[in-house]
């Protein structure tokens, strides 16, 4: 048995130390804080929250009437439809194109063809991998509210403008395994003024505040030695530490976020721009050493041809080899993940509520596996061709 004194992450970024303790010490109002980031992005209307899924939920219930229609991607994140849930809403599933990982666009117009009566349509960018949202709203109308779901996007731009700006509101996550990590997170934008009122007016009504903690800068400050593979390799051992588990709960605390992490957010909120492009050159070079591969797939954005870069994505056709390769990649510590082990319809409450038939959703889900391409594996120091090593699993 290989004994390994380091064990990559799948996902990290940096959140500096001296950005911190600048939030720590920093007096900026949370107004000022966000001005800037709302310039940086391009929108007039930004509001912080505890979490992504919180973002999503606020965006729908303040949008929609109760048990209006949501459709949602087949394979995605298992917080997305949790959030449509605790919204009140009726997802509707419809199927994935395991090219980019978006809407299979045929299956698209299928649905809302038998579902006319839909009133919203979240677009995830899985891995950062643009999705084409204007080819989107060819297919669902002007009408139909479209989310812009960039939690895996910060950052990337695609057609001149940042992911998450793209349709009617979008919003960001800023959890651990994010493009721009505060240790939690999230936050909405949109340009829309009905929109932007009745966000207002809502999560003043109903989302508690969040004080700022001592834990919250304690947190923040371990961020980055508990991604070194040396450290990470130890706490991913301790007992009672679950790591990268994704989980359906619509019961999930919704609330605002607090000063700390508006001040830190104001810290670091370019970083992920020039860290997404150092992602992308490794992204780049899992493509070259795998273009051509027997039975194996590389998704990427019809948008711009880009690949994933918070993770590099892999669809491996033979479900054996897909479970070695895992296993191997697990036993050198090397980063590999299988990510959502299902597809939506696979969740029981989710089958219960859209009988949808998702093939290509199930396809993704049996057959991905997902490659590093954080600062750890970029760095000179790490162990010889790292890059190359990994993709020689394959």
């Amino acid at each position: 048995m290989a004994i390994t004194f380091k064990k990559y992450p799948p996902v990290a970024s940096d959140l500096p130390p001296r950005a911190v303790m600048a939030a720590r010490r920093s007096k900026l109002t949370s107004d000022e804080c966000l001005k800037e980031v709302a310039e940086y992005l391009g929108a007039r209307y930004l509001f912080p929250v505890n979490s992504g899924r919180t973002a999503l939920y606020l965006i729908l219930k303040a949008a929609l009437a109760p048990g209006s229609k949501v459709v949602l991607p087949g394979y995605t994140c298992y917080t997305v439809a949790a959030a449509v849930i605790k919204a009140g809403m009726m997802p509707v599933l419809c199927d994935s194109d395991p090219a980019d990982l978006g809407y299979d666009l045929d299956a698209l117009r299928k649905t809302i063809h038998q579902h006319p009566n839909i009133k919203a349509v979240v677009v995830c960018h899985l891995f950062g991998i643009a999705v084409d949202i204007d080819a989107i709203r060819g297919i669902v109308g002007s009408e139909t509210l479209i989310v812009d779901d960039a939690a895996q996007g910060y950052g990337i731009k695609a057609k001149g403008r940042f992911l998450g700006l793209g349709g009617n509101i979008g919003f960001f996550s800023f959890g651990r395994g994010k493009n721009l990590s505060l240790v939690g997170g999230g936050l909405l934008a949109t340009n829309n003024d009905f929109l932007g009122e009745k966000i207002t007016a809502l999560s003043e009504a109903e989302l508690p505040g969040a004080e700022s903690t001592g834990k919250e800068w304690l947190m923040a400050l371990a961020y980055n030695p508990a991604t070194h593979p040396f450290w990470f390799n130890i706490l991913s051992r301790l007992p009672g530490i679950t790591l990268g588990v994704s989980r359906f709960d619509p019961e999930f605390p919704t609330a605002e976020t607090s000063m700390y992490k508006i001040r830190l957010l104001h810290e670091v909120f370019r970083m992920a721009e020039a860290e997404n492009e150092n992602r992308l050159r490794v992204a780049r070079r899992y493509m070259e050493l795998l273009q051509g591969r027997a039975n194996v797939a590389l998704p990427r954005s019809r948008v711009d041809g880009n690949p994933g870069t918070l993770r590099f994505p892999v669809l491996v056709a033979n479900v054996g080899r897909r479970e070695e390769i895992l296993r191997q990649g697990s036993r050198r510590g090397w980063g590999l993940s299988g990510m959502y082990p299902t597809a939506l319809n696979r969740i029981p409450r989710l089958s219960q509520e859209s009988a949808a038939n998702l093939p290509g959703a199930e396809a993704i889900a049996r057959s991905i596996v997902t490659l590093p391409t954080h600062r750890f594996v970029q760095r000179a120091g790490t162990p010889a061709g790292i890059v190359e090593r990994i993709a020689g699993l394959f």
